[in-house]
């Protein structure tokens, strides 16, 4: 496994030509002022493990697992360099040395458990006890873990909206963690042929064609992590589909004329994926003024809590959060729209006086 992996990693470590352009975008080395929190100095770091068997100590694991991989660091490198996934592939050969969080151990053991990340023991439909699988459906839901059990109010949101606009819809059967967490930590994905079984057996039953998710880590793990080549079924964030509805003219939005409010591009939704315009097309055709911060789209600052650093390393999560929020409010927003159930969360505990919302909360507030 490893020669697989040294193998994928040195073409992308030898790409990195230290130039430094990518100290002024990296979220961690802002806040820690240290090189070795930053691209540059990760990368240097992961080429001397992955190549030359390096043991790195306390702080070169820190180094390596604080790394948010929020892909910004790539979109300024000349050479393009693929620091996220070299990042992952270093925690995956430093987890097979038993060198990592222990935190992200006790993950991976509850997803492998439970089939979650958060030790909930609760069925995933606890949250809308009087479900019955449909006849037909044209799209299935998969809600993610976060939706699921700790922002509920975006699962019911997407429910709402759906039913509202009365498109047929069903649950993906007996989903699980879609592994986001655990191949971005290194632990690598447990659940992947589940989902794509279920996901199969769900669009056999009910006939529907699309899977939408309101997460945007279980979209970039779906379309990207998962072997979905062959699968005839279409896999969209559910802003895309929402977007892709408003075009065709067959659904209109709630409005809300004069509110103030601003977007923050998820880092999996915007830079892993590319998708900038669809959340913004849904949130313009409500009528509300959408300004943008001083870092969007492709520039947008990370909200500090991907790639496993928000549940390792708090503290740091907190402040590029805090970052994120204060520059909503240098635009005088009303309100911080997201599209991720995992930035949601990590923008509201970390602002004190601007709202935060996903667009479909937004939407099923008015609706």
């Amino acid at each position: 496994m490893n020669d697989k992996i040294i193998e994928a990693c040195v073409p992308e470590v030898v790409k990195c030509v230290h130039c430094g352009k990518c100290r002024a975008v990296c979220p961690t080395l802002d806040v820690l002022g240290w090189d070795n929190y930053g691209s540059r100095g990760r990368m240097i770091l992961a080429g001397e493990i992955i190549r030359n068997g390096f043991d790195p100590d306390e702080t070169g694991l820190n180094s390596i697992f604080t790394c948010t991989t929020c892909k910004h660091c790539t979109t300024v490198c000349p050479t393009k360099a693929k620091v996220p996934e070299v990042m992952e592939m270093t925690r995956s050969i430093l987890v097979g040395r038993k060198k990592h969080p222990d935190i992200h151990r006790v993950l991976y053991e509850r997803v492998e458990k439970l089939g979650n990340p958060y030790d909930e023991h609760k069925d995933r439909l606890w949250w809308i006890p009087d479900f019955r699988e449909p006849e037909e459906a044209e799209v299935m839901f998969f809600v993610g873990c976060t939706p699921t059990y700790r922002t509920v109010e975006i699962a019911k949101s997407v429910v709402k909206i759906l039913d509202g606009l009365e498109i047929p819809w069903t649950f993906v059967r007996d989903q699980k963690c879609c592994s986001s967490p655990l191949i971005r930590t290194g632990w690598g994905s447990i659940t992947t042929d589940h989902n794509i079984e279920k996901i199969i057996e769900t669009a056999e039953a009910t006939g529907a064609d699309t899977v939408i998710t309101s997460c945007a880590g279980c979209y970039k793990t779906i379309i990207q992590d998962y072997p979905i080549e062959d699968l005839d079924i279409r896999i969209m964030h559910i802003t895309q589909y929402l977007a892709e509805k408003l075009e065709k003219g067959e659904i209109e939005l709630p409005q809300k004329p004069g509110l103030r409010v601003t977007f923050h591009d998820p880092c999996h939704l915007g830079r892993h994926a590319g998708e900038y315009d669809a959340p913004r097309k849904v949130i313009e055709s409500m009528g509300v003024d959408l300004v943008e911060m001083e870092h969007n789209r492709q520039s947008s600052w990370c909200c500090g809590a991907g790639g496993g650093v928000r549940i390792a390393f708090p503290e740091l999560t907190e402040k590029i959060a805090t970052k994120r929020v204060n520059e909503a409010r240098a635009v005088d927003a009303e309100l911080i729209l997201s599209a991720c159930p995992f930035c949601v969360y990590n923008l509201r505990v970390n602002s004190q006086d601007i709202p935060v919302r996903d667009i479909v909360e937004f939407i099923a507030e008015l609706m």
